[in-house]
């Protein structure tokens, strides 16, 4: 087992070495496509080469050819200037005869020099148009190359990722992370699922872990605590409309008569501290041993302190949700934070 496992990664690490080339070359390509692509203008050596292996236009490729002179001579239109290889198709396209060729070109290509004006500006964007959607067609091609050769490098990349992952016990991450890297943690066949802080993640975020390999779910949190944020507010179990797309999959459970187990005792807060959320949210709550026993912190009269203020909360952009990295809408209160900062700076005093 051990050995087919080697070969299979060295075979994979082969194959990566192999494709990486490929991405980088496709990847160049496609660049200079959109490059191609993006030009302002259609320029008269696209026209030309268009129009050699057109089957319909073909006339247009010889009657637009300027005709090639005698060695050592050229082949002058007014004023001295040398007459270039878009002299004919400049002409054409204005309108005009064909110049110093106007005799000869009119008795070999009679049909391309009697179109009127408006004939020949919609041939010139017929053939304009079908330039670009022949790049357009060429991009769309190297980006189905370019992104079937990425893919099957990311599958073999992820190959290593998942072996790798299989040999761990246990694997962390954010329900946003389980849901990004969902081909990994399939591969990993994760038999059970366990979320910290279940009552604040959104249902959805929930069940985007929950992979056919799943025997056990295990959800811990407090329902009686903060929903997950919800961005619509017509959406929320606040507004009554029966969405309710911020009532998480643990809260939904409990309310349904789920058989679920609630820690009773507390061994954090002072009775006098505890006695707020007994009377307003636990009412079962129970106070450990060694809760009563607490020194009162020095400095202050009592253990519970309300403060009153009038300053409001400002937004802030540079704040980050820990559950929801991608909002960048909260709030702040600069008041609260300098009284804070400057209470427990006079706390560290006292003691």
């Amino acid at each position: 087992m051990h050995h087919r496992h080697h070969f299979r990664t060295a075979d994979t690490r082969e194959m990566i070495i192999a494709l990486e080339p490929e991405v980088e070359a496709l990847s160049q390509e496609l660049q200079k496509a959109f490059v191609n692509f993006d030009r302002a203008s259609i320029s008269w050596k696209d026209i030309h080469e268009y129009l050699e292996f057109s089957e319909d236009d073909q006339q247009f490729h010889e009657a637009f050819t300027v005709p090639e002179e005698l060695p050592g001579w050229n082949r002058v239109a007014k004023k001295n200037k040398k007459v270039e290889e878009n002299y004919l198709y400049d002409r054409w396209k204005a309108g005009n005869d064909a110049g110093v060729f106007a005799k000869s070109a009119s008795q070999a290509f009679p049909k391309v020099w009697k179109l009127p004006v408006p004939a020949r500006a919609r041939l010139v964007e017929k053939w304009t148009r079908s330039l670009f959607e022949e790049r357009i067609e060429m991009v769309q091609e190297l980006y189905k190359k370019y992104s079937a050769v990425q893919e099957k490098l990311i599958g073999l990349r992820s190959e290593r990722k998942i072996e790798t992952l299989r040999k761990m016990r246990v694997i962390g991450c954010t329900t946003t992370a389980a849901a990004m890297y969902n081909k990994l943690i399939r591969g990993a066949n994760p038999d059970v699922v366990l979320v910290e802080e279940a009552g604040e993640i959104l249902e959805s975020h929930i069940l985007t872990a929950l992979t056919p390999s799943v025997k056990q779910l295990i959800l811990i949190g407090d329902d009686k605590q903060l929903r997950p944020k919800a961005n619509n507010y017509a959406l929320s179990v606040e507004k009554g409309n029966g969405y309710d797309f911020n009532r998480s999959l643990f809260e939904r459970l409990i309310l349904q008569g789920q058989e679920h187990t609630t820690l009773r005792m507390q061994h954090r807060m002072h009775p006098k501290i505890s006695v707020l959320v007994r009377e307003l949210m636990y009412p079962e709550l129970v106070d450990g041993p060694n809760t009563t026993n607490r020194k009162r912190p020095l400095g202050v009269q009592e253990r519970v302190t309300f403060v009153n203020h009038t300053h409001p909360e400002v937004e802030s952009t540079d704040i980050v949700d820990r559950r929801e990295p991608e909002r960048t809408n909260s709030r702040q209160n600069p008041f609260e934070a300098k009284m804070v900062l400057r209470l427990v700076r006079y706390l560290s005093q006292r003691s």
